[in-house]
């Protein structure tokens, strides 16, 4: 429940903790080393940007001590205590995904040398994409965020109050609604475990899970 929990926040603390950074860029120029000696943590800092195809291990003082290439621009990233590279992909995203920041589609894992050793695809256009962040569980499974669409006959069924002049009806209509679920794979790319926001999802203010309306 606790890798739930934590895979559940990801996506708004992603958004939250960036955006101090991008203020000062905006308004200082390009970020440099800031550093508070006393408190900085010891070790490397680990870096994947969104907009960069390369994953860097940097010391402290802002230099490269080592990089992993893509293909693929990236998004998160995590060493591995084997020393392999996880990192999430953004394939691209010429279709519905352009409305969602933290699009991923892709989760890369790479040895030391560079080597791609394994890779998973969780991007169908117009139903179902991973996104922001991953979770790599103790037994080596991967653990990723996948919106998933749903469309407005089925928000429809699921007791959608289509006359809430808070609720952007036309767009419904139109986009249907992307929800969350949480999908455990293995090595072998099988599913192992899912689990759905939508199977938990009702109308009644007493419904104990995520009220559509």
């Amino acid at each position: 429940m606790k890798r739930i929990s934590s895979l559940l926040l990801a996506a708004g603390m992603t958004m939250v903790l960036a955006a101090p950074a991008g203020a000062y860029e905006a308004f200082k120029g390009f970020l440099g080393v800031l550093q508070d000696e006393p408190e900085a943590t010891p070790g490397y800092v680990l870096v994947c940007h969104a907009e960069n195809k390369n994953t860097y291990l940097m010391d402290k003082q802002g230099n490269v001590v080592h990089s992993w290439p893509s293909e693929w621009l990236g998004f998160s990233a995590e060493l591995l205590p084997n020393g392999n590279l996880a990192r999430a992909a953004r394939l691209p995203t010429k279709n519905e995904f352009n409305l969602y920041g933290g699009s991923s589609g892709r989760l890369e894992e790479f040895d030391w040398d560079g080597n791609l050793v394994w890779s998973h695809d969780i991007y169908e256009p117009g139903k179902e994409m991973s996104h922001h962040t991953f979770e790599v569980m103790p037994n080596g499974n991967y653990m990723f965020l996948v919106w998933e669409h749903h469309t407005y006959e089925e928000a429809v069924a699921k007791g959608l109050n289509v006359d809430d002049p808070n609720r952007n009806i036309p767009r419904i209509k139109r986009d249907g609604i992307w929800c969350d679920m949480i999908r455990e794979v293995d090595r072998d790319h099988n599913t192992v475990w899912e689990f759905r926001i939508w199977d938990n999802t009702g109308d009644k203010d007493d419904y104990n899970g995520w009220n559509i309306n």
